[in-house]
């Protein structure tokens, strides 16, 4: 029987980006050739790549389950993978992987990419596919948590999803946002009920945001959005957690934020399909329809620098459309 030493010795388990530094040291030169790309590499149609963001895009072509990677890269790619978010999500981030690419293995429709080299400079690792889009970077690479935008999102029953959004691991983020908007005073639900907010991909920082800011908020409405703040933020890593909230601190906390709920569309009432929090340098937009997606961009200050952020599929020929 194999042991397991560290039950019993409780070595702490290497961060993602031990993990992806002794990653980078097991590619071959064909390999780095293929999916390792200079700090400032731009493409006519994504820009400069370490900034770019998309809802469904591959960032390189060779696709993490392939002849591409050995057995053992592989498996040190889902290592990464699971290190960049809590371990408590990970079986509903697989759920939605495999919803979102008709019951693919993982691994079969995701690829992977260094921007930049670990140990020389500023480096970004990135997890690109449909839906999902994770990072890490090198110490002090970039003012964002992540090194740029980010996205999460799934399509539990079809692209239009039913009222309500039947068996989507993200729709509990949707229940805590309408407790907070039950919880406001009636002047604070006008200010936070829009017809329309900006298009999902539209996340630049804005100096005016929509909505009800969190300064006026009763205790009880402050404290659902708290409670919101968690529920958004837990499904990451324990480190980008804190990145997360000692942004928000550094801009002067959650007093520095706005909540906006948009009449449409909406098709889950009494509960609300979109909907987005703003703040100097904070922008979560949760956009239920037709089916969920989730943009995230957070950073230290406003003046981080500009993000190219994009809706539909940026895919190379040889991928799946997964339509």
């Amino acid at each position: 029987m194999k042991l397991n030493f560290r039950k019993w010795f409780a070595l702490p388990e290497p961060d993602a980006e031990a993990l992806i530094q002794t990653f980078h040291a097991s590619l071959s030169a064909s390999q780095r050739a293929e999916i390792c790309l200079p700090w400032d590499y731009a493409d006519e149609t994504r820009g400069l790549l370490r900034r770019f963001i998309a809802n469904h895009w591959q960032v390189t072509r060779p696709c993490v389950r392939s002849d591409f990677f050995s057995n053992e890269q592989q498996d040190a790619i889902f290592n990464i993978f699971g290190r960049l978010l809590d371990p408590t999500w990970h079986a509903s981030f697989l759920q939605a992987l495999s919803d979102d690419t008709r019951g693919h293995p993982w691994g079969q429709d995701q690829s992977i990419a260094f921007i930049g080299t670990p140990g020389r400079g500023p480096w970004q690792f990135l997890f690109t596919g449909r839906h999902l889009t994770l990072r890490a970077q090198g110490q002090g690479s970039s003012a964002f948590v992540f090194g740029a935008p980010v996205v999460y999102g799934h399509t539990s029953e079809g692209f239009h999803e039913r009222p309500g959004h039947p068996g989507n691991v993200f729709w509990p983020q949707a229940i805590a946002a309408a407790h907070v908007r039950e919880l406001l005073d009636a002047r604070c639900q006008a200010q936070a009920e829009v017809d329309r907010l900006p298009a999902e991909f539209e996340i630049a920082f804005r100096d005016h945001p929509s909505g009800a800011p969190v300064a006026s908020f009763g205790p009880e409405a402050r404290a659902a959005f708290e409670a919101l703040l968690q529920c958004l933020v837990q499904p990451y890593r324990a480190a980008d957690r804190a990145r997360i909230f000692a942004c928000l601190d550094a801009q002067g906390g959650i007093d520095c934020l706005h909540i906006a709920f948009a009449r449409a569309p909406r098709i889950s009432a009494p509960l609300w399909d979109v909907w987005r929090i703003e703040g100097p340098a904070f922008v979560w937009h949760f956009q239920g329809w037709p089916h969920v997606h989730g943009w995230v961009h957070v950073a230290s200050t406003p003046r981080a620098g500009q993000i190219r952020a994009r809706h539909g599929a940026f895919l190379f020929p040889e991928h799946d459309e997964l339509r």
